[in-house]
């Protein structure tokens, strides 16, 4: 083997042995993901109508973030029950293209924030709750239509 050729040969041993450690996601404060739960019903305003819901819990401690749509109403309610400050993204659709993007942030305990939509029916809607530490995963649900 000639030396430019153990020079590299080398090189790429050593960077293999570095890239679990540059690619490896760092683990949660508690080491734990959230865990996430989220569907969807019938709304009582019909005509295929779905209200939806996300949760996300840390399953350590019980702390939870959350948010609701109600499509009766059309009234998306975000919640905060931790110490965690979250993103809240709500999504309506037309056919594949989106059609308003609310996005909302509430830091740990701050008191529940609700907005109120006017969307044509049939639309489709994305909730979607994503917490500041990235390890501690995401929530969403395509379940909601207006």
């Amino acid at each position: 083997m000639t030396v430019p050729k153990r020079r590299r040969t080398a090189l790429g041993l050593a960077a293999l042995a570095v890239l679990p450690l540059l690619t490896a996601a760092a683990p949660a404060e508690d080491g734990d993901p959230w865990r996430c739960t989220h569907g969807s019903s019938p709304s009582s305003r019909g005509q295929g109508s779905r209200d939806a819901y996300v949760t996300h819990t840390d399953p350590d401690n019980g702390d939870r973030v959350g948010m609701n749509f109600t499509a009766a109403d059309q009234r998306i309610t975000q919640w905060n029950r931790s110490d965690d400050t979250a993103d809240y993204f709500g999504r309506f659709y037309a056919g594949n293209r989106i059609v308003t993007t609310w996005r909302w942030n509430l830091e740990g305990r701050q008191p529940d924030y609700t907005h109120r939509f006017d969307q044509p029916r049939g639309q489709k809607v994305q909730l979607e709750v994503t917490l500041w530490q990235p390890s501690k995963g995401g929530c969403v649900d395509n379940g909601g239509v207006t």
